[in-house]
């Protein structure tokens, strides 16, 4: 089902895969005391808000790997976990650089949200990273 930038796909109840227009896709997890996000997209739409209107649990964010398709969405959240070794190649997913080229695609398909901030979602790095190993 759509709403707003994002499309919500339930898998089962308290499931939901969460999917961009540019086709990513970012899973939640509803439990009884807390939520679950697992990735974060591109970023480029407010993927906090979205899941606010999901759930109100508290949230825990987990990066599967340092993927520009995983976590450049991660600046949205307080904090995001991530396996040790995968913090160096987020870093780098997450360059300017990178981000260009999001915006880029996201432009050629005319999906970028009337609010979206270019110059400040250029400036983002991976977020508040926790190491777990």
């Amino acid at each position: 089902m759509r709403k707003g930038y994002f499309t919500n796909h339930f898998v089962m109840q308290d499931v939901v895969h969460i999917e961009d227009p540019l086709g990513v896709f970012v899973t939640l997890i509803i439990g009884e005391e807390k939520a679950l996000l697992y990735d974060t997209s591109f970023g480029i739409g407010n993927l906090k808000d979205h899941v606010s209107e999901l759930t109100d649990l508290p949230l825990i964010v987990v990066n599967s790997h340092g993927h520009i398709d995983h976590l450049c969405g991660n600046y949205h959240f307080d904090q995001v976990f991530i396996h040790e070794n995968d913090i160096p190649v987020s870093k780098q997913h997450t360059s300017k650089e990178m981000r260009e080229v999001i915006i880029k695609q996201a432009k050629a398909k005319d999906i970028l949200p009337e609010d979206f901030n270019e110059e400040a979602y250029l400036s983002m790095g991976p977020g508040n990273l926790i190491p777990i190993e």
